[in-house]
């Protein structure tokens, strides 16, 4: 028997698995996902999702002509060994053209959000494969019937959302006792889905949604203690794949000595730390890795600004930066860049207008090798091939021979 990579049975004829429904989506003018998808409890699940889809992130009827596709067999797109769901009939392609295969940020901030609360009032039972983060091609137009789901997963669902979604659901377990500890509604508000396996590789964790947050955890992350994320870095993490993308949560949102800022901690699958830092002027960013160590070692945004940029490649795709809050004294820029080589170093100041000027990274001077320091005639910084002087009020760079 043919299986999908999902669990579910795939086959060249969609009568082995009950047919398929090839309704027009509720709510659109004609729009369906051809040839259909799979009949039954799947089908009216991923019919009202769709319709939501429609309704609340965007018309399914805008763009090109046969632009949703249902059913086809096929192989995944990140693996010549398995089955895509397509070919289970338990996935769906919406306004495909608009979102290619591999292109990330297709959707803005607040259509991801309405993806997010789609998926909650639907159980956590349609994957978004623009959650591809570090396990395979991003693919934003793909929704599927989430990995290890059932039928009897589908009926129950179905039967909510026939009911009018009137629902309750149970908080259990170690959710439990953060949704106690965080004030319970008064600072998520009531679930809005049964508690679901986390989307990472080894299905070990636990979320569940609620009305202004979530809260989640994994045995093997601050000892298996769940963890709550809201507002606006909640928002962040979504878009940057949440616990496949950044990590797990070891913090619940804390706030910053400052009073004004909020930050969570995580723990990526590699180990290295992650933080997700917000303030009202500069959203909410991501730091991580050597960089995020470095930027501790200055005593974080008290000592050396918020966070403006996630962590950001550079052009070579060799090194990564972020970029800072201005200094409040000097009125000038700050950031860390990174290199395997050389590893985290901040850069700031007239040192770093300077470098700037150069052309940063790709300019004559390459890479930060050193903190700023003192030198003979003042301050200065080295580079992979030269350094850069302050003195008298003046950056001055000098190339190596």
């Amino acid at each position: 028997m043919l299986k999908a990579y999902n669990g579910w049975t795939a086959s060249k004829n969609p009568a082995d698995f009950g047919g398929l429904d090839n309704r027009v989506v509720p709510g659109t003018i004609g729009a369906k996902f051809v040839p259909g998808v799979r009949a039954g409890a799947f089908a009216e699940v991923f019919f009202y999702f769709m319709s939501q889809f429609n309704k609340r992130v965007e018309k399914l009827d805008l763009y090109n002509a046969g632009d949703e596709w249902g059913w086809y067999f096929k192989v995944s797109a990140n693996s010549a060994a398995l089955l895509s769901v397509h070919s289970a009939a338990g996935a769906g392609d919406a306004n495909a053209t608009r979102h290619p295969n591999g292109k990330r940020g297709t959707f803005t901030t607040a259509q991801v959000a309405e993806i997010r609360k789609i998926q909650a009032e639907c159980d956590g039972l349609i994957y978004w494969g623009g959650d591809a983060w570090g396990k395979g091609t991003v693919d934003e137009m793909h929704f599927e019937a989430a990995s290890g789901t059932t039928e009897a997963d589908f009926e129950r669902t179905a039967a909510k959302l026939r009911a009018g979604g009137g629902a309750t659901y149970p908080v259990i377990g170690r959710i439990a006792e953060a949704y106690a500890r965080v004030g319970g509604p008064g600072l998520l508000g009531a679930p809005v889905m049964a508690e679901a396996v986390t989307t990472g590789s080894d299905k070990a964790g636990r979320w569940q949604s609620f009305q202004h947050g979530i809260l989640m955890w994994h045995p093997q992350v601050d000892r298996g203690i769940a963890h709550e994320v809201h507002g606006g870095i909640l928002e962040r993490w979504n878009l940057l794949g949440r616990e496949v993308g950044t990590g797990f949560p070891t913090s619940d949102e804390l706030t910053c000595p400052d009073k004004t800022g909020r930050y969570n901690h995580f723990v990526g699958h590699d180990g290295r730390g992650a933080s997700l830092y917000w303030s009202p002027t500069t959203g909410a960013h991501l730091v991580q890795g050597a960089i995020r160590d470095a930027w501790a070692r200055l005593r974080w945004e008290a000592g050396y600004g918020y966070p403006t940029t996630d962590e950001t490649p550079c052009p070579d795709r060799v090194g990564r930066y972020n970029h800072f809050s201005d200094d409040p004294v000097t009125k000038t820029g700050r950031s860390i860049y990174w290199h395997p080589v050389h590893g985290a170093h901040p850069v700031h100041g007239a040192i770093r207008a300077a470098w700037a000027d150069q052309g940063w990274e790709a300019g004559p001077l390459g890479y930060p090798v050193d903190d700023e320091h003192d030198g003979d005639h003042g301050r200065e910084q080295t580079f992979e091939r030269g350094r850069v002087i302050f003195a008298s009020g003046v950056a001055s760079v000098a190339l190596a021979a």
